[in-house]
């Protein structure tokens, strides 16, 4: 595996081609041959080299010029192909905690369960699912899977021999089942990661002092506010523009994309000011439940004349009902009588190692 910045790369699919033995279904072993497993890795029979196809695909890719289209057919089978590593690899080195891959369909896939098994040198197994894969969608899509949902099952992670990637329920040929393809790239190991803030430093639109947020992309409050919005001139810490909200103003909110695992320890910061009589700042975390904001964690800060960073920690654990919920934030004027505060630079991240 290869070391690149904050991720290792366990496959990125650069390395096949169409000579043996670095045909892709040399290194990620499929059904052929079995009658309970309808998985083929890389495309089938014929190819047509002289015309420019190959085993692997090369026009439907992620990053990189090539990517592993995965053929299943799961009427009374599963599908899986399965990669061995030469040697077991140690998926705890450099802090990673997340292995991600990304995928894409066709809009003819069959609906199917898909999944990611590891073993490890000592041939103890774990499987994790993804139920709602989406397998028709034609555009590329993250799956992240936090470390720990394997080494609960007993794998150790220090000493990992394989990964598979499957449609179907792994092992089970009792259940009927449709055919498709699936596309694979950019398998990784990374380190835990901030989460998406839209427009985080309020740059946009960035023309001029606007009231309210109803132009401010990824910002939303529940009713139009007094006199809360975003300007410039009340010393921003990263770009130009800063928001202001004025007290009495309804809380200013984001729903983020990412999904809440029990794993999570997140911290909420941002850097705050008195714009204008302002003494206090409230932070929160929330869950969102079908529309309703349900909050994580919360707390008030008092804030200064002077610019400063403030946080709010955040773990998932405490908080179980929030696990499969999208996670977002939110910022409110909690001070008395008329007064204005200033944000910029919203982060929610892993507390720093």
């Amino acid at each position: 595996m290869i070391n690149i910045a904050d991720y290792v790369v366990v496959d990125s699919f650069e390395d096949y081609n169409d000579y043996t033995p670095d045909e892709i279904w040399n290194t990620w072993i499929d059904g052929f041959g079995t009658a309970t497993n309808g998985a083929m890795a890389g495309h089938p029979e014929p190819i047509d080299f002289a015309s420019g196809e190959h085993y692997v695909e090369t026009a439907i890719v992620h990053g990189g010029r090539q990517s592993m289209p995965l053929y299943y057919d799961n009427n009374l089978k599963y599908s899986e192909a399965q990669r061995t590593f030469a040697s077991p690899s140690d998926w705890t080195r450099h802090g990673v905690t997340e292995l991600s891959l990304w995928y894409r369909g066709a809009a003819t896939n069959a609906a199917e369960p898909m999944y990611v098994a590891i073993a490890d040198s000592t041939g103890s197994a774990a499987v994790v699912y993804n139920d709602d894969p989406n397998l028709v969608t034609t555009a590329w899509t993250e799956w992240v899977i936090p470390l720990q949902a394997f080494a609960e099952q007993g794998v150790s992670l220090t000493s990992v021999n394989s990964v598979a990637i499957g449609l179907g329920t792994r092992d089970n040929t009792s259940l009927p089942g449709g055919p498709g393809v699936m596309y694979f790239d950019d398998i990784r190991l990374y380190r835990p990661r901030p989460v998406a803030i839209q427009n985080f430093s309020f740059e946009l639109p960035g023309t001029e002092k606007q009231a309210g947020f109803d132009n401010v992309p990824g910002w939303t409050t529940d009713r139009p506010p007094a006199d809360s919005g975003v300007e410039t001139g009340y010393t921003p810490t990263d770009g130009d523009w800063t928001a202001y909200l004025m007290s009495g103003d309804p809380p200013l909110w984001q729903l983020t994309g990412h999904t809440i695992t029990k794993w999570d320890v997140l911290e909420l910061k941002v850097d705050a000011r008195i714009t204008w009589a302002a003494t206090t700042l409230k932070m929160t975390a929330y869950y969102d439940d079908n529309g309703t904001r349900v909050p994580m964690a919360s707390q008030e800060v008092a804030i200064s004349d002077a610019m400063q960073e403030y946080t709010l920690s955040i773990t998932a654990g405490d908080v179980p009902a929030s696990v499969g919920h999208k996670i977002g934030i939110e910022f409110s004027n909690a001070s008395s009588g008329d007064s204005w505060l200033g944000l910029d630079n919203v982060r929610l991240e892993p507390p720093a190692q």
